[in-house]
C-alpha cells in the first residue's frame, strides 16, 4: 500500500492455513526460515487488490511448530470470521521480513516481492513553497482557531499555509497556494471507530480528521494514506478507542455550488511545502517534538 509515497517492499512470508479454535484464532505457515513468533511486528498485510496492501494489526502470536505460529488478528473474533482470512497468503514490510528471516533462508523469488508507490518519481527539487510536500498539523472550523496556530508556527520559523477546504463540498484555492499537485496517493484508508462519540474521537484527533457517525459506529474523513493511517489508529488505541482500518468508499459527486463552497469548510493549517518526502519527515519530527504533531500531505490540501 505501497500506499505511501516513498516506495516501500512486500516480501511475502506465508499462508493462513487454517482457523484455530473457536476465538479467531489462525494458522500461519510461514516461511522465515526459521522459528518465530514475529516479535516486534505490529502489522501483517493482505493484499486488497493488485499491489495494494491493506494492514491487520496482531493481538497475540506465538510459534506454534518450527514453520508454523498462532496468530490471533484484532477485530477477529469468531472462527467465521477467521474463516475468512483463512488460505489468504501474508505479506510483511522489507524491514520486519529481513529482520526475522534466517540468514539461511531461500531468497524471496522477484515475483514474491510486491512494491506499490505513488507511482511516480518525486519532482525536481524546489525551495519554498514550491514543495510539494507538507505537514498538516491542524484543521479548524473556527478561522481565529487556525490563524492563532499559524502565528505560532511562525514564531517559531516554520513556513506556514493556511487553506480553506469544504468537506462535502471541494476545495477552494488555498491562500498562499503552493503549487499545483495531484492529491497524495493512496489516500484511500477510512479509520472505523466503535463505542465511542464523535466528540471524544474528534479531542482525541486534534485536528488531523473529523469523525462522522454512520451504521455501527464512526468514519474519519478524510481518507489517509496508510502510513498515516497506521500511525492514527496506533495513537488512538493507545488512548483507550477501538479502531480498524478499512478501505474508503467512494462517495457519490455530489454538486457543488460554484467558488468551492458545499460541506463545512475547515481551515487547515500546513508547514511547509518542502521538496521531498525525506525533508518533510525530517520537520515533522522536529513539529512533534515542540507539541505540535501531524502527518504528511502532498499536494493542494484536502
Amino acid at each position: 500500500m505501497l500506499l505511501f509515497i516513498r516506495s516501500m517492499n512486500y516480501f511475502k512470508a506465508g499462508k493462513l492455513v487454517a482457523v484455530h479454535g473457536l476465538k479467531g484464532e489462525l494458522v500461519l505457515k510461514h516461511e522465515l526460515g526459521k522459528k518465530s513468533s514475529l516479535k516486534d511486528v505490529k502489522a501483517i498485510f493482505i493484499e486488497d487488490r493488485k499491489n495494494s496492501f491493506l494492514p491487520w494489526f496482531i493481538e497475540s502470536a506465538k510459534a506454534k511448530s518450527g514453520n508454523e505460529i498462532l496468530l490471533k488478528l484484532e477485530s477477529v473474533n469468531t472462527r467465521e470470521a477467521a474463516a475468512k482470512l483463512s488460505q489468504k497468503e501474508i505479506w510483511l514490510t522489507e524491514e520486519d521480513f529481513k529482520r526475522l528471516s534466517a540468514k539461511a533462508a531461500p531468497a524471496t523469488k522477484p515475483e514474491e516481492t510486491k512494491a506499490a508507490s505513488a507511482g511516480s518519481k518525486a519532482a525536481p527539487a524546489e525551495s519554498g513553497s514550491q514543495g510539494r510536500y507538507f505537514v498538516q498539523v491542524g484543521a479548524f472550523v473556527e478561522a481565529h482557531n487556525a490563524e492563532a496556530l499559524s502565528k505560532q508556527l511562525r514564531a517559531e520559523k516554520f513556513p506556514v499555509t493556511i487553506s480553506r477546504v469544504s468537506r462535502g463540498g471541494h476545495a477552494s484555492a488555498p491562500a498562499p497556494a503552493p503549487a499545483a499537485a495531484k492529491p497524495e496517493a493512496g489516500g484511500q484508508n477510512q479509520l472505523f471507530i466503535t463505542g465511542s462519540t464523535p466528540d471524544a474521537v474528534n479531542a482525541a484527533l486534534k485536528g488531523k480528521g473529523t469523525a462522522q457517525p454512520v451504521k455501527g459506529g464512526l468514519v474519519v474523513n478524510p481518507p489517509y494514506d496508510l502510513e498515516t493511517a497506521m500511525s492514527l489508529s496506533s495513537s488512538l488505541k493507545k488512548e483507550g478507542f477501538k479502531v480498524v482500518i478499512r478501505r474508503a468508499k467512494a462517495a457519490p459527486a455530489a454538486a457543488a455550488p460554484s467558488g468551492g463552497t458545499g460541506g463545512t469548510t475547515f481551515h487547515v493549517v500546513r508547514v511547509g511545502g518542502y521538496p521531498d518526502r525525506a525533508k518533510a519527515q525530517q520537520v515533522r519530527s522536529e513539529l512533534e517534538t515542540k507539541g505540535h504533531p501531524g502527518f504528511l500531505t502532498q499536494g493542494a490540501a484536502r
